[in-house]
């Protein structure tokens, strides 16, 4: 028995030892890397769960009941909204129809030259950025399906169809994609390509039979991202196309089992967006013309789709396309145009000008809100104003001052203070505008030079700053404002704009606490040329082709103002002009003041005349804001003016001037301004922004290998060389790391990517 004993344990002792060995070779190891491997899971995982989706097809029953409802003209009606913007490109469809359908593309503002086409996904992923977008829209599709509906050739919808269902088949079998294939816009853009195939497809029964779970699958994925709260883009226009995307699937298919979900999803969100989306007076608070113009068609399509949806109307979304339009109304020229004001661009079609202002409703005009052409022509919470001679008449006058400044709102430049001038036809002032993504000196457009507000030389585009609305007044057709910028602690400008009748414009540019001076560039429209002069401080225009010119004249009080001419310059930036899409050389000048505290006069006249001129012949040495005194001629006729406090009086000598009392800015401004900073921030931390990670996951998951591998290698060769009192040490030492691994995941995966 004493001898069995032994053996039995000597087996104990030596299976323990065994155990103990496995424990040391296998276990230990395996402890150490699981915490850098769940945090490598920890880092990844958000990624793709970011694109997670139930992708499961519609059933074939679903595809017969949404043949038989809704009727087709609301499939119609649904397939014709146009969230690609490609009515305003105003493209030749049938010249790019036969182009898709040979196999490449070339359209002006979209493409580098011309593009092969090979199929989707290399479709969506050769080209320049705005290409790309173009064709994960389905856009090619949507201008095939328009050739077809103006010729009734068969052949363009089923190439529509074709090149649609390979994007399908394609998208379907993805889970993780950085391109475009799933970017919000492209997403909510294609769903109305995809209600009208499937018009055509339902129509066709051998087509609605080998095709139609398909396309409706794809329609039916298409919802359920769009859906997806942390694909929301809540702070943008992308918010409100999705949430109008979504309103057109849940009237398309209202029998897919999400569809009542999307409708409500969508309008809460809408109503959500509109809360800041669009200022009290109207304005869509984008920074941009041109995005206004979009907004207020956006609003519109929401307002019918409510009616497509048997939904009751929303008073604050009727609101909204009241004050909207009638801003769009002084915004948009008779040629159809619209001032470079932020992201905007020129020689596109943003739609037929409205010679009036719809009437808006009881509902609409029910909760307060400040109106702009009807007193000063100013949009103060917006921080526009605009002033028109008579939007009826092709030979009206539109002078527009932007000092918006709406933090974490899209598409801004660098730009508080910036004036544009358009008369007859003509950009006699205007701004580089809507730069190309992707392309070369895309910051320096977004820049200060990018428009022609007065600035700090080297100024960068990004600086902390606000700007508010000092003053305004009319009398007539003359007009004035007063607008500050400025850093905290650093240095303000002051911009005072003074509209006297005729087409004469006078700017005085105050800086203040400037320690590099300050600098202004004048751009003129690409269809203008200055003349030479041998003034440094004149400059006039050949004329244009109804023969007016423009003439300018540049003065300070202070020494040493200098003066510039740029036409398409890098460095500096100036003399740039994009129209569709492709930058244009542009005469300018750029005036610097290098004074701390200056004042700097620039008046500048449209003429008629070919003997007309312009002169700033005295200027008042002590000028202060709210303080100066002028003296001027236009055309030969002497203009006095002077300012005092709330006062600005002037005087001409062929006939009496004015007296203008100045009125301060709107006493709820403060307060409506306020609530849009409010309803911003409530939104955003409802639908936080998606933080593109990419980079920073791909860095720390090469450090965190590197750091695996370095801490194995040495306790490798730590445990082959070690004494063998160190065991309990080495022991401690691998405790530690595990703890430090535990303490390192939770400040990366909870802190460091998290704020």
């Amino acid at each position: 028995m004493l001898v069995a004993g032994e053996i039995l344990s000597s087996v104990d002792g030596a299976s323990r030892t065994d155990r103990t060995d496995r424990w040391r070779r296998i276990g230990r190891p395996l402890l150490r890397v699981l915490p850098p491997a769940l945090l490598l899971v920890g880092l990844w995982l958000p990624e793709f769960m970011h694109y997670r989706i139930d992708r499961s097809d519609v059933m074939p029953n679903q595809v017969e009941q949404a043949a038989a409802t809704p009727a087709d003209d609301v499939l119609m009606e649904l397939g014709r909204i146009d969230l690609a913007e490609l009515d305003r490109l105003a493209l030749p469809v049938l010249a790019v129809a036969a182009d898709v359908a040979s196999g490449h593309l070339q359209i002006e503002g979209l493409t580098h030259g011309r593009v092969e086409l090979s199929g989707f996904p290399g479709d969506y992923l050769s080209g320049p950025p705005t290409f790309q977008l173009f064709m994960a829209s389905l856009s090619a599709e949507n201008l095939l399906l328009r050739a077809h509906s103006l010729t009734g050739e068969e052949s363009w919808f089923l190439l529509a169809l074709q090149r649609s269902l390979a994007m399908a088949q394609h998208e379907r079998t993805r889970r993780h994609d950085r391109s475009f294939l799933w970017n919000d816009h492209a997403v909510a853009s294609r769903v109305s390509v995809l209600i009208e195939l499937w018009r055509l497809v339902r129509q066709r029964p051998a087509l609605r039979a080998e095709h139609g779970q398909a396309l409706l699958s794809f329609a039916q994925r298409s919802g359920r991202l769009l859906a997806k709260p942390d694909q929301f883009t809540v702070r943008t226009n992308h918010g409100v196309m999705q949430n109008i995307a979504l309103l057109q699937l849940a009237a398309a298919f209202p029998n897919f089992p999400e569809a009542a979900g999307w409708r409500a999803l969508a309008v809460e969100r809408l109503e959500l967006q509109l809360r800041f989306y669009v200022s009290p007076d109207g304005v869509v608070l984008e920074h941009s013309s041109g995005y206004h113009a979009m907004g207020a068609s956006l609003l519109a399509h929401a307002q019918r789709l409510l009616v497509l949806n048997r939904l009751p109307p929303a008073p604050t979304l009727d609101r909204a396309v009241a004050l909207s339009r009638a801003v769009l109304v002084q915004l948009m020229r008779p040629d159809g145009s619209l001032p470079l004001v932020g992201n905007t661009g020129a020689g596109y079609r943003y739609g037929v000008p409205a010679t009036a202002a719809p009437a808006p409703t009881p509902a609409a005009l029910a909760a307060p809100h400040t109106r702009g052409e009807g007193d000063l022509g100013q949009y103060p919470a917006a921080g526009w104003a605009i002033w028109r001679s008579d939007p009826t008449l092709l030979n009206d006058s539109q002078v527009m001052l932007a000092w918006a400044k709406h933090d974490g709102h899209g598409h801004k430049h660098a730009d508080e203070g910036a004036l544009h001038f358009w008369s007859g036809g003509v950009d006699w002032l205007t701004a580089t505008g809507y730069w190309p993504y992707g392309a070369r000196l895309l910051d320096d457009a977004y820049g200060w030079r990018g428009a022609n507000a007065a600035h700090e030389p080297g100024e960068p585009e990004n600086s902390v700053r606000s700007a508010r609305l000092m003053a305004g007044a009319r009398l007539g057709s003359t007009r004035f404002i007063d607008v500050w910028r400025g850093r905290a602690g650093g240095p303000s400008f002051r911009r005072q704009v003074l509209l006297l009748p005729g087409d004469a414009l006078l700017v005085l540019d105050f800086a203040a606490a400037s320690p590099r001076g300050s600098e202004t560039l004048w751009t003129l429209g690409p269809e203008l040329r200055l003349l030479p002069g041998e003034r440094a401080d004149r400059f006039s225009t050949a004329a244009a082709a109804d023969g007016r010119r423009l003439l300018m004249a540049l003065a300070s009080p202070q020494a040493g103002l200098q003066t510039e001419r740029l036409r398409a310059s890098e460095d500096p930036f100036g003399g740039w002009v994009v129209v569709r899409g492709q930058p244009q050389p542009a005469d300018s000048v750029r005036v610097l003041q290098p004074q701390t505290a200056s004042l700097t006069v620039s008046l500048f006249h449209v003429s008629a005349d070919p003997a007309g001129t312009v002169e700033i012949a005295r200027i008042d040495p002590s000028a202060a804001p709210e303080s100066w005194q002028l003296s001027l001629r236009v055309d030969g006729q002497p203009i006095e003016l002077q300012r005092r406090g709330a006062e600005l009086r002037w005087t001409r000598a062929d006939g009496p001037g004015a007296l203008l009392q100045l009125a301060g800015p709107p006493v709820e401004l403060q307060s409506q301004q306020g609530e849009l900073r409010s309803a911003f921030a409530e939104a955003v931390e409802r639908f936080p922004p998606w933080r593109d990670l990419w980079r920073y996951r791909i860095d720390l998951s090469q450090m965190i290998l590197i750091g695996v591998l370095a801490i194995e290698v040495g306790l490798w060769l730590l445990a082959r060389w070690r004494p063998a009192r160190l065991r309990r040490q080495i022991a401690r030492v691998q405790l530690a790391i595990v703890l430090t691994w535990a303490v390192l995941s939770a400040s990366l995966l909870l802190v460091y990517l998290k704020v």
